[in-house]
Protein backbone atom coordinates (compact mmCIF):
# COMPACT_ATOMS: atom_id res chain seq x y z
CA UNK A 1 0.00 0.00 0.00
CA UNK A 2 1.01 3.57 -0.55
CA UNK A 3 -0.30 6.99 0.83
CA UNK A 4 0.47 10.43 -1.16
CA UNK A 5 1.29 12.58 2.41
CA UNK A 6 2.15 16.30 2.62
CA UNK A 7 4.94 17.78 4.31
CA UNK A 8 8.19 16.69 4.46
CA UNK A 9 7.16 13.13 2.75
CA UNK A 10 5.57 12.82 -0.62
CA UNK A 11 4.47 9.08 -0.61
CA UNK A 12 4.45 6.59 2.44
CA UNK A 13 4.80 3.08 1.45
CA UNK A 14 3.58 0.04 3.11
CA UNK A 15 5.60 -3.21 2.11
CA UNK A 16 4.81 -6.81 3.64
CA UNK A 17 7.41 -9.77 2.23
CA UNK A 18 8.03 -12.78 3.43
CA UNK A 19 11.84 -12.57 4.72
CA UNK A 20 13.88 -9.21 5.38
CA UNK A 21 15.96 -10.20 2.28
CA UNK A 22 13.09 -10.21 -0.32
CA UNK A 23 12.91 -6.93 1.75
CA UNK A 24 15.97 -5.37 0.79
CA UNK A 25 15.47 -6.77 -3.11
CA UNK A 26 12.27 -4.92 -3.32
CA UNK A 27 13.25 -1.54 -1.72
CA UNK A 28 16.78 -1.30 -3.23
CA UNK A 29 16.44 -2.91 -7.00
CA UNK A 30 12.53 -1.85 -7.30
CA UNK A 31 11.65 1.62 -5.58
CA UNK A 32 14.96 2.97 -5.38
CA UNK A 33 15.78 3.01 -8.47
CA UNK A 34 12.75 4.13 -9.68
CA UNK A 35 12.96 7.21 -12.11
CA UNK A 36 11.53 9.91 -9.94
CA UNK A 37 12.56 8.66 -6.24
CA UNK A 38 15.25 10.78 -5.07
CA UNK A 39 15.67 9.39 -1.38
CA UNK A 40 13.89 6.58 0.67
CA UNK A 41 13.86 5.99 4.29
CA UNK A 42 13.30 2.62 5.44
CA UNK A 43 11.69 1.97 8.92
CA UNK A 44 10.85 -1.67 9.92
CA UNK A 45 8.49 -2.96 12.35
CA UNK A 46 9.49 -5.23 14.94
CA UNK A 47 5.88 -6.38 15.98
CA UNK A 48 2.50 -5.21 16.00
Amino acid sequence: QAYVTFGAYDVIAEINTDSQEDFDETVSFKIRRLTRVVSTMTLNVIGS
